[in-house]
């Protein structure tokens, strides 16, 4: 199986108006996943940003236009309005009330070849967003959150979700051939050893997807048997100014996984 792993362009990153041009690079991006035979597409978390859960479902349907008509799986995430930055410590307390009502603003989709749509009407909501608040996240019922591509399971996770130990545990039993962890931005150092206790877990290829900066950061992605293999970011896709995408094609394999 190949994945087409993806790094976006901070740039529009939670800003409005921008919907129509990442619609656009979306159908690029799985024009090219077709090109180089991957079945899945993987983009970052937040790669838009919807007014509402009407607007949610309608570019997760868009998406499904395009899995059909470009032969790939997509993975990715929307975020709502409240997904606006503040304050840190204001921030850790909202998200507290957010997690404990299942309300965090940040939603997951992923659509099939045949156009199948997951994640409509908010259905794959974000349960945790760090290392924290995973400790009393409520559940995520992980089977809820695998598709097929080609005969494969694959396992798909929104960014602070992965720091989840029971998570984690509860995907060893679920039986799939990667991990897909889309992520909003920058983890810093604790990415690479989080992807990794992902592997370790569950016995398989964890990869990730972010929004970055500038070109000096890199794709990661761990391999089933916990190796690390990250790809230097380079600037090989434009969209329209300022937003551009970097990608790189990653094989999983039945046994094991390279980079």
């Amino acid at each position: 199986m190949r994945i087409l792993q993806t790094i976006v362009s901070a740039a529009g990153f939670r800003e409005t108006g921008y919907t129509d041009i990442k619609t656009r690079l979306l159908d690029q991006l799985a024009s090219l996943a077709a090109q180089h035979s991957c079945e899945v597409l993987q983009v970052p978390a937040g790669f838009v940003i919807a007014a509402d859960l009407l607007g949610a479902d309608s570019f997760i349907r868009t998406a499904g236009r395009i899995s059909r008509r470009r032969g790939v799986a997509i993975v990715g995430g929307i975020d709502l309005p409240g997904a606006k930055r503040t304050q840190k410590k204001t921030k850790r307390k909202r998200d507290r009330r957010a997690i404990e009502n299942r309300r965090l603003p940040y939603l997951g989709f992923a659509t099939e070849p045949s156009g199948r749509c997951h994640g409509l009407r908010g259905s794959w909501r974000q349960v945790s967003t760090d290392n924290r608040n995973a400790l009393y996240a409520p559940m995520l019922d992980v089977r809820n959150r695998v598709i097929g591509a080609n005969g494969a399971r694959i396992a798909v996770l929104l960014c602070g979700e992965m720091h989840s130990k029971r998570i984690r545990e509860t995907l060893e039993a679920v039986g799939v051939r990667a991990v897909l962890v889309s992520g909003h931005c920058g983890l810093g150092q604790g990415l690479v050893p989080t992807l990794r206790a992902i592997s370790s877990v569950t016995g398989v290829p964890s990869v990730h997807s972010q929004h970055l900066v500038g070109m000096g950061g890199r794709l990661h992605f761990v391999g089933a048997r916990g190796s690390s293999a990250p790809r230097s970011v380079f600037h090989n896709l434009a969209a329209d100014e300022p937003i551009w995408a970097a990608a790189a094609v990653r094989d999983v394999y039945e046994k094991q996984a390279e980079g």
